[in-house]
């Protein structure tokens, strides 16, 4: 597996959608997201993103990047900007449900780096299915003190 480092990301218009969800049920939930995106009026314009917010696959934020600014409402939030910066990469290929080799595949190169890591792991969605293309990033403090 490659591991890229300095690596960012940048998105304009997202919907940020927090829910609590079984991790098994994530490849379901974004298949269905991805069919009814249009029923709001907009149109996904990149990889669908995903992150944990604790340590379980339970409350889970799912952004979305679309093609024009939404308003915010009950369900979900709408996010002007997304930036993230100075990321460790890693890209998983195999089923879902082994992701968690690959995310400790990146925690070892990271530690094993003395780098310090800052945000959650994001995951974007390439492609789902029996073999999924997940990449995995986690932000990175750049100041070294």
């Amino acid at each position: 597996m490659q591991i890229v480092e300095h690596r960012s990301l940048f998105f304009c218009n997202l919907i940020s959608y927090k829910t609590h969800l079984e991790r098994e049920k994530l490849p379901e939930f974004a298949e269905h997201v991805k069919r009814n995106i249009s029923r709001l009026g907009v149109e996904a314009s990149d990889n669908m993103l995903f992150t944990v917010k604790s340590g379980e696959f339970r409350n889970i934020e799912v952004l979305i990047p679309i093609s024009e600014e939404l308003k915010s409402c009950n369900e979900y939030s709408f996010k002007p900007v997304f930036r993230l910066i100075n990321a460790v990469c890693i890209r998983h290929e195999g089923t879902f449900g082994s992701i968690e080799e690959t995310l400790g595949t990146l925690f070892d190169y990271i530690n094993s780096r003395a780098y310090e890591p800052i945000t959650a792991p994001y995951y974007s969605i390439v492609r789902l299915g029996t073999e999924c293309i997940i990449d995995i990033y986690v932000g990175t403090n750049y100041n070294i003190l």
